[in-house]
């Protein structure tokens, strides 16, 4: 992953995931790592990863073969388990089209049975604009407040998996 706003630190943790890194530069990734003021959450989950890699205190030995074990497992994992999740999205992508046309016609029905002259209803009550204003307001900020837990859960799921690839890992 490339930091350009970080040139030091891209460098290395080029040369530390190349295997190149000495002791001192490892030191001086992990000391740059822990004291940048405004790392990147990116940067803070690689300082993650590496600070799990040297707690283990011990050297890593990499297989030459690991890329094609590691394309073989994948393609495995995704031959027998993981279903393809299309269906699921054409599904949502129906029931959502059919939920927009049931209240179109439902708003359509009611508008067209109601008198025309209340069809329209003209707010000049400041109060009464306070409250819709705020109704607006809380309908916003729980929408808002859906949609920053379901990122929070997705990133949640990432971290899931990036700890169960990296125990996989550790285990060969």
């Amino acid at each position: 992953m490339n930091h350009s706003e970080y040139p030091l630190i891209n460098q290395l943790l080029d040369r530390y995931y190349a295997g190149l890194a000495t002791t001192e530069q490892t030191a001086q990734l992990l000391a740059l790592l822990n004291t940048h003021p405004n790392l990147s959450d990116d940067l803070k989950k690689e300082l993650r990863v590496i600070e799990a890699i040297e707690s283990t205190g011990r050297q890593i030995d990499i297989p030459e073969d690991i890329d094609t074990r590691l394309i073989s497992a994948i393609d495995k994992i995704s031959a027998s388990k993981i279903k393809p999740r299309r269906h699921i999205l054409n599904y949502f992508t129906i029931g959502s089209a059919a939920c927009l046309l049931l209240c179109a016609g439902i708003t359509a029905s009611y508008m067209l049975t109601r008198e025309p002259e209340s069809r329209y209803h003209v707010v000049t009550d400041p109060e009464e604009t306070i409250h819709y204003i705020a109704y607006a307001d809380q309908q916003l900020t729980d929408c808002f407040q859906k949609a920053r837990q379901a990122s929070q859960q997705a990133e949640s799921n990432i971290d899931k998996v990036f700890n169960k690839i990296s125990k996989h890992l550790n285990q060969q």
